[in-house]
């Protein structure tokens, strides 16, 4: 008895009950630094798309495929790192916008479907176009590449950026 007063003399009226959440604390902290660590990787494998790309159409100018001009693949040689650097930074930022168009349309029912695995698998050409088109408008500005060049570059850049990993692995 000695021991119940003692127990119920700690209890204060209004005071408040504190529950154990479980995981709830861990996943406020790492969400966002897994969404940090997912940027950081997006990042660096576009800027190893972004130089393996421009290594490939300086290569394709100097052996006149791609219609270039005689000084065109010099300059294009001399792009430097950190305007290699932003592009990838602008890139991966309206990427992250285009993968959040792509969780909204994904989340959506599609009624005529017969299988919800099915809808990444007909968003991911949306999003190889969009992609595509961003990196093709923006290597004319950022990069001064010719029209042809450009197109080679935002189909390169489209299809080795897409989010293939969610399309393909993301219900398994």
């Amino acid at each position: 008895m000695g021991c119940r007063r003692a127990v119920s003399s700690f209890r204060q009226e209004g005071s408040v009950t504190l529950y154990d959440m479980g995981f709830g604390p861990w996943l406020f902290f790492a969400l966002p630094s897994l969404l940090l660590v997912g940027f950081i990787l997006d990042y660096l494998w576009n800027l190893i798309v972004l130089s393996v790309a421009l290594a490939v159409i300086r290569k394709l100018s100097v052996s006149g495929l791609s219609g270039a001009t005689l000084d065109q693949p010099t300059a294009l040689g001399k792009i430097s790192w950190r305007r290699r650097l932003a592009y990838c930074l602008i890139v991966t930022a309206v990427g992250l916008g285009i993968g959040v168009i792509w969780f909204t349309l994904d989340l959506l029912p599609i009624p005529t479907l017969p299988s919800p695995v099915l809808s990444p698998l007909l968003l991911l050409p949306l999003a190889m176009a969009a992609l595509g088109i961003v990196n093709s408008v923006l290597s004319q500005r950022f990069f001064r590449l010719k029209r042809k060049q450009a197109a080679s570059f935002g189909v390169a850049m489209g299809v080795f950026t897409a989010p293939w990993l969610l399309a393909v692995g993301g219900y398994w």
